[in-house]
């Protein structure tokens, strides 16, 4: 938890619409490493909203608590699988509702679907969050496998260089 809730509220500051997606390329849904921000990010948003005088009533939190419980079993049901960034909030979303549906639940008339309100946006905003957390874990994971190849192909050449001097 200690670098989750930094790492929300810098995307919830610097992001100029945290509700849109702002990274693009190649990410992966990673469980373990989206549990803390998943977290964060659902008890931080309906706080937010109480602090802009928008609080949720206690049907939208309990709304809110079955789309979370909702989202928290696809994500795990899709740790490891590769995303574009930019549509991983759709494809996030469209599995929610479809989850919903099949529960017997229209989604159509919870205001978290409808990008117009303030709950529609603070659903974007926490599916955006996953998504550039997802893209930052790709973005990690791939600079850690390119320094173990650096360090890899530096050992094989002190080696190969050191068989040299010693042919000499």
């Amino acid at each position: 938890m200690a670098r989750a809730l930094p790492a929300a509220a810098q995307y919830l500051v610097f992001s100029p619409e945290p509700e849109q997606s702002q990274s693009s390329g190649p990410a992966t849904l990673n469980w373990r490493t989206l549990q803390e921000h998943f977290v964060t990010m659902g008890n931080l948003l309906p706080s937010l909203a109480a602090h802009q005088d928008r609080p949720y009533s206690q049907q939208q939190q309990d709304i809110w608590v079955a789309i979370l419980i909702r989202l928290q079993a696809i994500l795990a049901r899709s740790d490891g699988d590769h995303y574009d960034a930019m549509t991983l909030p759709l494809q996030l979303r469209s599995q929610l509702r479809l989850g919903l549906t099949n529960s017997n639940v229209n989604a159509d008339t919870l205001a978290f679907f409808d990008d117009a309100s303030y709950f529609g946006r603070d659903l974007n905003t926490m599916l955006s969050f996953l998504a550039h957390i997802s893209f930052q874990f790709r973005v990690d994971e791939d600079r850690k496998r390119q320094q173990r190849a650096a360090r890899r192909a530096a050992v094989r050449e002190v080696k190969v260089s050191s068989r040299q001097c010693i042919v000499m």
